[in-house]
Order: structure tokens, then C-alpha cells, then sequence
């Protein structure tokens, strides 16, 4: 098989560096065939959130996956840290039983904490809309939105239906980035409206809970999902 392993660079740390060379690694002895693509087209210098940046180096990745006969796009951001075995795991969502168009791994987002969530915030994964209809301006709303125990329901799971998971860490096949491109409209990074797109073109996205990802916080915090100590 041969994977496109790419990190948009816009604040690259080691952690995340270390744990993306281990993954190529692992695609390495998994007998697949992997390029490393870290693009840093960071030419927008008024761009303070990086929301514009960010933009133009996703569409450089496609851009890149497009133009070579990559099977599978594995994207992991630069301020992910994944944990070891991660990536055959992301891989099994799609080749394995599940058959999935685009696997998630989860992490919790830094700065997004709503009411009913837990203290340490909202995590990627999104559940389906339709499996379980609440308000919600996203196409879905995240697994620990309803607090607990029904967050703790989710953990347990494992791999799970998802609407989306933005994009931090996850594989896709090929026929998503064909079709998908990305994209802003209004506020918010390419992520959001990314999940959007990908759940409207009726592609089959699942998350697994045991792939525990860090996100490493501007103070240099490695920050986990909560409550999931027995996969750290």
C-alpha cells in the first residue's frame, strides 16, 4: 500500500516529530510504501490565528496526494503526539472489518470547554447525527458533550460511527480527497468545514478511542482525553 504521512508545519513540536517518524516506521514494517510530506507554506503574515495558513497548506497536501498515486492520505498536526502502534490501528479501521473511508484518532481540543462537558474539555470525535439527534451547530456534537457516564459509554465502545474528527490525526482513502476538497466559509479552520463535507458526500468515517493522542498546549502542556488512563 502506499500512504502520502503528512504535517502541516505550522508550529511543528518534537514530540509530535518523534511520534510521526515512529509511525513511518511502523508503515515501514508493515511492508506498505510511505512518503513524509510537511508542508509550511506560512506566508500570510497578518494571519494571527493561522486560520488562512492552515488553509493553504491542507490544500497543498491534497494537492501533492492528487498528483501521485498515494492509496491512502495519513495526516497527523503539529502539535499531535500519537501514540506507538497508532497508525496500524487507523489502517485496520479502514482495510479491517469496518471497511471505513476515513479513521479518527482521538484527542482532546485545547481551548473548547462547554457547558456538560468534562473539565478538560471536548474531544475530536464526533457521534452521528442521526443516531442520536441533539442541537447542535456542527454536524455533530463530541462524544463527552453529554458529560457522563454516557461519555464513559463511548470510551468503551472502541471503535465507534463517527460524523467527523477533524483533522488532527486520521487516515483516508484515496476517493475522499478525490471528491473532498478544502475549504473556510465564515469563521472557524478548514477542519470544521472539512467534517461537513466528508459526512454530506455519505463517506463512512469511524473513530477508534483507544488510539489516546496528545495535544500539546502553547505552554507547553501535553494535554490527554479524560478519563482514559487503561490507554495511556
Amino acid at each position: 500500500m502506499y500512504l502520502l504521512l503528512s504535517c502541516p508545519a505550522y508550529r511543528l513540536e518534537w514530540e509530535t516529530y518523534a511520534s510521526i517518524y515512529d509511525m513511518w516506521e511502523e508503515a515501514q514494517d508493515l511492508g506498505h510504501r510511505v512518503d513524509l510530506y510537511f508542508p509550511n507554506d506560512n506566508r500570510i503574515p497578518q494571519d494571527r490565528k493561522g486560520i488562512q495558513n492552515h488553509l493553504a497548506q491542507y490544500k497543498l497536501i491534497r494537492e501533492r496526494f492528487l498528483s501521485h498515486d498515494y492509496q491512502v492520505w495519513v495526516n497527523v498536526e503539529s502539535d499531535v503526539v500519537v501514540p506507538t502502534g497508532g497508525l496500524t490501528k487507523l489502517l485496520d479501521m479502514l482495510y479491517g472489518d469496518l471497511n471505513a473511508d476515513v479513521g479518527y484518532g482521538m484527542y482532546v481540543f485545547r481551548n473548547w470547554n462547554k457547558k456538560g462537558e468534562s473539565a478538560a474539555g471536548a474531544v475530536n470525535l464526533h457521534y452521528r447525527y442521526r443516531d442520536k439527534p441533539l442541537g447542535s451547530m456542527n454536524i455533530g456534537n463530541p462524544i463527552s458533550a453529554d458529560g457522563m457516564p454516557s461519555y464513559q459509554e463511548w470510551l468503551e465502545k472502541g471503535r465507534i460511527p463517527v460524523s467527523g474528527g477533524a483533522l488532527g490525526i486520521l487516515a483516508a482513502k484515496r476517493p475522499v480527497l478525490e471528491k473532498v476538497d478544502f475549504r473556510l466559509l465564515g469563521g472557524g479552520h478548514c477542519d470544521v468545514y472539512f467534517m461537513h463535507d466528508v459526512w454530506s458526500a455519505g463517506f463512512d468515517q469511524w473513530g477508534d478511542t483507544s488510539i489516546v493522542c496528545g495535544h500539546k498546549h502553547t505552554d507547553g502542556t501535553i494535554l490527554f482525553p479524560p478519563h482514559c488512563e487503561p490507554w495511556l
